[in-house]
């Protein structure tokens, strides 16, 4: 798809001209009738035009979910964190569930009190930090000694890259204390270590929480993470948790820094607007807080037949 640069589109004589995907549009209501129609139709008009902007960017659309790839969010934190597997230095970045809903693998049955965790992303200039609450009704430790890391609780990450290969690693810990990752190698076994993606595994009262840090010149756009659970007898895997497989490239979710794209053009709008997905859920945009009137617009961002958003 051609892309428009972003500049331009944040220039207000486009964006009086543009309007949006599954997104609602707001302008308050000042006059008669026939103002008000000419508003409401000069809204409809910028509703429409968004939303063939969006709908021609994949930048956008990667965003609203229409590539197929989950977007792996990324805050920036307002100063250096300590690696030691403590959240307390995570005040602003918000943290994501995963639970029953991301189940990617189940061997065993599963409720949300065997595994569930929490993943919170955020960046400096030099790193992206990965931090993990990870509930666990039974944690299971790497075995001395033993070649595998997988017959353990653990985590898995993949990445494309910077030089255009894919990588995966896992972390898991002998016992609590720092970690370093191993290089998996696609028949699954540990390759090396890879001491520049290492982190601290604390041990809590309901199961371990994981801090890790990975060289930002490591990391493109392409990623993956997953949490496994291993219980103690077979040390077999009974459940993988996450947001997308780490498998290959082409499951691999896409990481965007914060604020994203779609989140600079909307909040770059004279209007109040809200974009939402194909399921309906909000993507970037906030609704309106005033008590008055306000006329509404709303357009479909649309690839041929198809509908990308509400």
């Amino acid at each position: 798809m051609n892309r428009i640069a972003l500049p331009v589109l944040l220039s207000l004589p486009v964006l009086v001209a543009i309007g949006f995907l599954g997104i609602v549009l707001y302008v308050l209501n000042t006059a008669g009738n026939d103002l008000q129609a000419l508003e409401e139709k000069a809204l409809q008009q910028s509703a429409n035009s968004l939303a063939a902007v969006i709908a021609g960017d994949d930048r956008f659309l990667r965003e609203i979910g229409s590539l197929d790839q989950v977007i792996y969010r990324i805050e920036s934190l307002p100063g250096r964190p300590v690696v030691d597997g403590r959240s307390d230095d995570w005040p602003v970045v918000q943290a994501e569930t995963l639970g029953l809903s991301h189940l990617l693998e189940i061997n065993f049955a599963y409720t949300e009190e065997t595994l569930n965790y929490q993943l919170r992303i955020g960046e400096d200039a030099e790193d992206l930090f990965l931090f993990y609450r990870v509930v666990d009704d039974f944690v299971v430790l790497r075995q001395i000694n033993h070649p595998s890391v997988h017959r353990n609780d653990h985590i898995q990450i993949a990445f494309l890259g910077s030089d255009d290969l894919f990588r995966r690693y896992t972390i898991a810990a002998i016992q609590p204390g720092h970690v370093e990752a191993m290089e998996i190698g696609h028949n699954g076994r540990a390759l090396r270590a890879a001491p520049a993606i290492n982190g601290r595994w604390l041990a809590t009262e309901d199961g371990y929480n994981v801090e890790l840090k990975i060289p930002k010149a490591l990391l493109p756009t392409r990623f993956s993470t997953l949490v496994a659970d291993v219980d103690e007898e077979g040390r077999s895997v009974r459940s993988l948790v996450g947001r997308s497989h780490t498998t290959e490239t082409g499951v691999l979710g896409s990481l965007i820094s914060s604020p994203t794209p779609l989140e600079l053009l909307i909040n770059g709008l004279p209007w109040d607007a809200v974009v939402y997905d194909a399921a309906g859920i909000p993507v970037a945009g906030t609704m309106p807080t005033s008590s008055a009137d306000f006329h509404e617009a709303k357009s479909v961002i649309r690839s041929g037949d198809d509908s990308l958003g509400v």
